[in-house]
């Protein structure tokens, strides 16, 4: 049987510091991938006003979580820039545009516009598939929180979709153990082990079978204070996935023992619950690839989903385990499934995301760490 190892290439082609689940891919109703999309020069993301008529149009509110604020691009050609449709979650509504006065605006109803996406770097512009006279590019108001249509403005016309879901952060208080896995097709789901204590040569990390228990195989997200960096951390060895290599052929990923060794992780998604993992250093492009011993070096970056660069998420173990009873008080407690937080035993109570902003009861929510309040006392739920 070949030994599978894990390094890391340096790609000689440039490539811009990306933004976390900057990327979105279209999907359609039987089989939905819903974003937030957020304009670039904000952190609020376009809600469904009221009923979404034209009176109440949309508006960008804090991200919340509600399904208000989620939408799917769909395709209705083969292409996945043009002729699309962007559909709300909430309402079931459509994108559209339409004029108040001499000004489009942007709103949600039953009649549907087909768009284009217009990409730059991490970014979109986003406009009508069809020109339409004093209707140009949907552009963000800061001063009223609304969307219009007008000229390209280079701080206000370009937008970023944030994936619903993504790979969890583990804080000081809260941990979330993963799988890290490997998406490359004949790799089967192989997933990171650290195995520098046994390892023979350079190569500090392997691709294994999943065996519950094996906590080297478990990786905890961590991150480094600014930005999008991260590290992982395994639950076996409590060494990192250090940002340094050794060469044999090819550039072995090493194992660190304080996280001041590593430059830091990013994470990007490119679709299909994948994603690819780079160093954090704006100048140093090195990229995680799964090979088997005996592979030729891999001199370019795949970007296509399914390939030696792409990985896999899979939470293995938590603090607060989803569908577990967390007792709030007497007769009343509190679990996760399904994605939603359920109160048994009070109508009186009320759910917080880790930065304190109310979310929505009986809704869908984001994968994380959430507060529930009830009785003058709280606790703490995992939604996964």
């Amino acid at each position: 049987m070949k030994k599978i190892k894990l390094c890391s290439f340096l790609i000689c082609c440039a490539l811009s510091a990306t933004n976390l689940f900057a990327q979105y891919e279209t999907s359609t109703a039987s089989s939905p991938k819903w974003y937030y999309v957020k304009p670039i020069s904000t952190d609020q993301v376009i809600e469904v006003a009221g009923d979404g008529s034209l009176s109440t149009q949309t508006k960008l509110e804090g991200l919340t979580g509600a399904a208000l604020q989620l939408w799917r691009v769909e395709a209705t050609t083969t292409s996945t820039t043009g002729n699309l449709l962007i559909v709300n979650k909430a309402t079931g509504k459509f994108l559209n545009l339409a004029a108040t006065g001499s000004t489009y605006y942007a709103y949600a109803g039953t009649d549907s516009t087909l768009w284009k996406l217009v990409k730059s770097g991490n970014n979109y512009s986003i406009a009508p598939q069809v020109s339409i006279s004093g209707a140009g590019y949907m552009t963000y108001s800061p001063a009223d929180n609304n969307l219009f249509f007008g000229s390209r403005d280079a701080s206000y016309s370009w937008f970023t979709f944030v994936a619903f879901d993504s790979p969890l952060v583990s804080t000081d208080t809260e941990v979330a153990w993963l799988a890290v896995r490997s998406a490359k097709t004949d790799l089967a789901n192989k997933c990171i082990a650290d195995v520098s204590s046994s390892a023979t040569g350079v190569a500090q990390f392997a691709l294994q079978d999943y065996v519950a228990g094996d906590l080297t195989q478990q990786w905890k997200i961590v991150s480094k204070g600014s930005g999008n960096l991260i590290d992982f951390v395994n639950r076996g060895t409590g060494n990192i996935i250090g940002t340094t290599t050794a060469f044999d052929i090819h550039f072995y990923l090493q194992h660190a023992t304080d996280a001041t060794a590593s430059a830091g992780w990013t994470i990007t998604s490119i679709g299909s619950d994948q994603y690819q993992v780079r160093t954090g250093t704006s100048t140093a492009y090195s990229y995680w690839c799964a090979i088997t011993e005996g592979d030729a070096p891999v001199d370019y970056l795949d970007t296509s989903t399914g390939s030696a660069f792409d990985w896999k998420f899979q939470l293995v173990d938590e603090v607060i385990t989803g569908l577990k009873p967390i007792t709030i008080a007497d007769d009343v407690f509190a679990y996760a499934q399904d994605r939603r937080i359920v109160v048994k035993g009070t109508d009186l109570y009320r759910i917080y995301n880790i930065y304190g902003m109310q979310m929505p009861v009986n809704r869908e929510l984001p994968i994380g760490m959430y507060i529930v309040a009830a009785q003058g006392k709280t606790v703490k739920v995992l939604v996964k």
